[in-house]
């Protein structure tokens, strides 16, 4: 808001918007200054206040902006829109995924990231662009529930590419943001690793636990010791099964 305020050293012989608005008599007034109704009439956009403290009229300049609630019937059409630029296959190719989501303006909360990656029929190497493009929005705060939401996804797809990818972005959320991670999003890493045979990729899922924050707990220790035991790899299983005893984490 801009404000119009009286200029104490204006000269009697020079007419100033001020003057005229107390109903002084600078430039030949004939009388008392516009009222308040009549400026305010002039131009809507000005709004006439009084001022507690000298008891004179100033301006306030108001400039309007159109507001725009986000309503059940907007916040669908968005998440189609997003949902069509990532299942874009040549935006991905060409690596312009990014720059079509940022013309569609969007505000970014966890419901409607949610409910983006929620959507069926959507590729995990997509999601993935998309959640790490909202991670860098400022006005937005990523959750937990999104991260686990994501992985939830990507894990059903059992695309071992994606899950590396998906593994990848779970390593940098923990050096930079690791509250965000929980010990049963790391489980159900393990357990995509398990299924999809990757034994050392699930020990090293586990053995980032304390980095993370997190604390293993009976399923922790078993998704890694059957993703060991599928691969043969039978000496860092034992390992694990140490570890597990002394824990007192046994499987239910």
């Amino acid at each position: 808001m801009v404000r119009l305020r009286e200029d104490a050293q204006c000269k009697k012989d020079a007419q100033c918007y001020c003057c005229d608005m107390q109903g002084g008599t600078n430039g030949g007034g004939d009388g008392p200054g516009k009222a308040q109704n009549d400026v305010e009439d002039e131009n809507p956009d000005i709004i006439l206040e009084e001022n507690g403290q000298s008891n004179k009229w100033v301006g306030s300049v108001v400039v309007k902006q159109k507001v725009f609630e986000e309503t059940p019937e907007r916040t669908n059409e968005k998440v189609v829109k997003v949902v069509s630029v990532l299942r874009n296959a040549s935006l991905a190719v060409n690596g312009f995924l990014e720059s079509s989501l940022g013309k569609l303006e969007l505000t970014v909360n966890e419901e409607f990231m949610v409910r983006v990656i929620e959507t069926p029929l959507v590729p995990g190497e997509s999601l993935i662009r998309f959640f790490k493009w909202a991670w860098k929005k400022t006005e937005f705060s990523m959750t937990a529930q999104v991260v686990d939401c994501l992985i939830k996804v990507i894990g059903n797809g059992q695309r071992k590419i994606e899950i590396y990818s998906l593994w990848d972005l779970v390593k940098k959320i923990g050096k930079e943001e690791k509250s965000l991670l929980s010990s049963e999003s790391l489980n159900h890493l393990i357990s995509l690793f398990w299924r999809s045979g990757k034994g050392k990729a699930g020990l090293e899922v586990f053995n980032k636990f304390e980095e993370f924050g997190c604390e293993p707990n009976a399923n922790s220790y078993y998704f890694t010791i059957e993703a060991l035991y599928r691969r043969s790899i039978f000496d860092k299983a034992w390992v694990v099964c140490e570890k597990m005893l002394t824990a007192g984490k046994l499987p239910g």
